[in-house]
């Protein structure tokens, strides 16, 4: 939870576990906010004693292992001291708890995992080809699809007098605008971003702006590959149910169009565990390390319609 003021350089961030208890919080105070200099022994006293109080900090699983302090241009001195938990650590991982004491007042519990600097590094060099590797394949996929592939189709289908384009762009309209109602959707979530140097009104029409040029360019993307692509298959195969009239009367009962939308479940109910069983087989028999995004984003619950990410991304 970030608590903030327009205009404002002051502002606090307050964390909480999943099961809604707090986790600790940090204030972010301006450099030119006057306050007191104590010494050393006196702020880890304070950050201490607070955390412990206030915060429900045990103290007594920690040990430290750092400190370091800061003169701040108004005359204030800043502290931060690092802890370390003792027992049982994440491979050569490590808890941590940083108390930070502005002034002569808590600033900061936050705990946090200090990964080693060497794997840091073994990770960044392993990921810079794969990540050239991804940036060339991805720019010469859409280059042949778009360039190429839509491009030359485009040209065929004109020539041939075979585009039809209006239900393509209804089409290209219905998914994009789904697109930008999700962006608003999140507007919520964007205030964690939110420059304070800029004032509300600023921020949003930065953020309606972005959303509307997605909303423009998913438009014109979406409907040129959909026009090309009914058309190069209609022309290709003229025997198989055709897109925009898959869902009239006299259509969508047929035999082969329920045969094709119950071979998309299918797919799906196999494709489902296909994937659950390929990163089980890795991850714990084989021990092989298999990188994959966050499957929970419960971030979502903060917008108003929490569903219409998941309906706009899934139709784009």
């Amino acid at each position: 939870v970030r608590l903030f003021r327009p205009g404002q350089t002051r502002e606090a961030r307050v964390r909480f576990a999943p099961d809604g208890g707090v986790q600790g919080f940090r204030l972010h105070l301006p450099e030119g906010d006057p306050g007191p200099t104590i010494s050393p022994d006196s702020a880890r006293s304070v950050a201490e004693s607070r955390a412990r109080r206030g915060w429900g900090v045990a103290l007594d699983l920690y040990r430290p292992v750092s400190a370091s302090q800061e003169v701040r241009p108004g005359g204030r001195t800043d502290y931060a001291f690092v802890y370390e938990r003792t027992g049982e650590q994440p491979g050569e991982a490590r808890f941590r708890l940083r108390l930070t004491v502005a002034g002569d007042r808590l600033a900061g519990v936050e705990r946090f995992v200090q990964v080693p600097e060497a794997f840091t590094r073994r990770y960044e060099e392993m990921r810079s080809a794969n990540d050239a590797l991804a940036f060339f394949s991805s720019l010469g996929a859409g280059l042949l699809y778009v360039v190429v592939g839509c491009g030359v189709g485009l040209f065929f289908l004109l020539r041939r007098d075979l585009l039809r384009w209006r239900p393509a762009a209804t089409a290209a309209v219905a998914v994009s605008g789904l697109l930008f109602a999700a962006d608003l959707n999140r507007l919520p979530l964007s205030w964690m971003g939110y420059d304070t140097a800029v004032s509300e009104v600023g921020f949003l029409v930065q953020e309606v702006g972005g959303a509307l040029l997605i909303l423009l360019g998913a438009a014109f993307l979406l409907a040129l590959v959909f026009s090309v692509g009914e058309g190069l298959t209609r022309r290709a195969f003229g025997a198989q149910p055709r897109l925009w009239t898959i869902w009239s009367r006299g259509a969508a009962n047929a035999r082969p169009v329920l045969g094709r939308i119950l071979g998309g479940y299918l797919y799906a109910a196999l494709a489902i565990p296909y994937v659950v069983g390929f990163y089980f087989l890795t991850t714990r028999v084989l021990g092989w390390w298999t990188p994959a995004e966050a499957l929970v984003e419960p971030d979502l619950v903060a917008t108003p319609l929490p569903w219409l990410s998941a309906v706009s991304t899934a139709l784009f």
